[in-house]
């Protein structure tokens, strides 16, 4: 098919090309820790890298130049360490339906005895937990009232296991994990968030514990391919920005854009 022809065919079948700018790096809000233990593999991945890959996913602060991360914090964060000032991302509508917000759960292993007695203690004292069995810990919903102190919980739960193993997953399978993991400590079962408590959370420049927040997005945009020397160069944001967008233009025309409408299985990350 033509260059032509497949971009018409593109357009025509009413496929948005997604919202790809850069920006200042300091004005990209966090709304969790990044997690320190991934930080260091990224950051050794990036310094051997030529290109940015996958942009992290933002959405606009309202009445402000601000930018709420959505998914990315440890790689704003790793560019941010590199000594980079300005960073590609997408920006997507957070009230749109092609933004989901679901959470992750988490599975902790290996603790001590006396590391879970400290954590079943601790979350017997709080009212914004439940311990289910001497495994599983429900936490309840949060709200906007009172926020600060239900996310200092959270956060002080999360330094409790953070240094020991663990994991996220989407399944709540409780007995089979534990013919998975031998070495179970105990499953956290942590609440879906709304948009208004990420915007809330990032607004005050609070934080969430890192791999809460589980954000699916329609027609992500993966393989940019964005030249790094570009990016850390002293160009204005402003001809970057155009850079960029010829960039994605002359990849639609060459028909290097692909399109896929199906989950997706990738098995090296």
């Amino acid at each position: 098919m033509p260059r032509f022809l497949y971009y018409l065919k593109f357009m025509k079948d009413n496929i948005k090309i997604p919202n790809l700018l850069i920006v200042s790096i300091d004005h990209l809000i966090l709304h969790e820790v990044p997690d320190n233990f991934k930080l260091e593999k990224l950051k050794n991945k990036i310094s051997n890298s030529t290109v940015l890959t996958h942009p992290p996913i933002v959405a606009k602060a309202p009445k402000s130049q601000y930018y709420f991360v959505l998914d990315g914090a440890n790689r704003v964060t790793s560019y941010k360490d590199l000594g980079y000032d300005c960073l590609v991302v997408q920006l997507v509508n957070y009230n749109s339906k092609d933004v989901e917000l679901k959470s992750w759960n988490h599975i902790v292993r290996g603790l001590s005895e006396s590391e879970i007695d400290k954590i079943i203690n601790f979350v017997k004292s709080s009212p914004y937990a439940k311990l289910k069995n001497k495994k599983i810990i429900q936490i309840r919903k949060i709200t906007l009232k009172n926020l600060e102190p239900q996310l200092e919980f959270f956060n002080e739960l999360y330094h409790m296991y953070q240094n020991k193993k663990f994991k996220r997953i989407v399944g709540n399978g409780v007995n089979n994990l534990k013919k998975l993991y031998e070495d179970l400590s105990f499953l956290i079962f942590y609440p879906t968030l709304s948009p208004k408590i990420i915007s809330a959370v990032s607004n005050k420049k609070l934080t969430l514990p890192a791999g809460i927040t589980r954000h699916i997005i329609n027609s992500r945009v993966l393989n940019v391919d964005f030249d790094l020397k570009i990016l850390k160069s002293h160009i204005e944001i402003e001809e970057k920005n155009k850079l960029l967008k010829n960039l994605v233009t002359k990849r639609l025309q060459d028909r290097k854009i692909r399109y896929y409408n199906e989950p997706i299985i990738i098995l090296n990350d």
